[in-house]
């Protein structure tokens, strides 16, 4: 029953981004995203056009951000059982994965209050859309403190078989890198980084749902071959 918990937690990864995505794709239908260049008038026109759907979706999106906590703890357990690996670095790997949970529900919420009431001034509006776009994008801070950890407690275990492959420890501390220009959203009103940008948007999600996948797999694996039983 213990290995069942744990593997319902490793599933929580890929319903989260399943749950993203029919909330964004049909619901929300930011793909790509509104441009931050565009006048208060425009976005207000955004909110008022589409208020039901962009309500629902962010609700969607609220549900499957809090997935990220039994994601998290999973893999917690997990780095737990790593041979030499500090502890550590898993109770770090924890904590940034409940901060997770916090901003990427936050950002959910400013676009629903933004979407409560869409007959307002468009320049409010237009802050509420803003404040929700930079928190949402610049969350990689917390998510780099999530994957740094991993990718070290791979690389430092020291056993004739690993939970995680070596490879895997390698891929957290690249996709941390690659998340740093995703924060340079705030500099940004067109191209690249700004946040519907190929940097700012498209390779923030690319990186996002392969490392989901990529952690379910291996975790798969592992429940599989390291779970420990409860003893009676």
């Amino acid at each position: 029953m213990n290995q069942t918990w744990e593997k319902w937690c490793a599933w929580s990864g890929p319903v989260n981004i399943a749950l993203f995505a029919i909330a964004y794709i049909p619901f929300i239908r930011w793909l790509p995203p509104p441009s931050p260049g565009l006048s208060a008038d425009a976005v207000a026109a955004i909110y008022q056009q589409n208020t039901f759907g962009i309500r629902l979706g962010w609700m969607l999106v609220m549900y499957a951000g809090a997935l990220n906590a039994s994601f998290a703890t999973v893999i917690t357990v997990y780095m737990l059982r790593m041979k030499n690996a500090s502890q550590a670095l898993a109770y770090v790997q924890l904590t940034a994965g409940a901060l997770n949970v916090i901003f990427l529900i936050m950002p959910a919420q400013i676009f629903e209050a933004t979407a409560f009431r869409p007959d307002r001034l468009p320049q409010i509006t237009q802050f509420g859309n803003d404040f929700g776009w930079l928190i949402f994008d610049m969350v990689n801070s917390v998510t780099m403190l999530e994957w740094i950890p991993i990718g070290l407690a791979i690389l430092s275990e020291k056993s004739d078989h690993p939970i995680f492959p070596r490879w895997a420890g390698y891929f957290n501390l690249w996709g941390a890198l690659f998340l740093i220009p995703v924060g340079l959203t705030t500099f940004f009103k067109g191209g690249p980084f700004c946040w519907n940008g190929v940097i700012g948007f498209y390779l923030g999600i690319v990186v996002f749902c392969a490392w989901y996948f990529i952690m379910f797999f291996l975790l798969l694996r592992a429940i599989k071959t390291h779970h420990q039983p409860v003893l009676p």
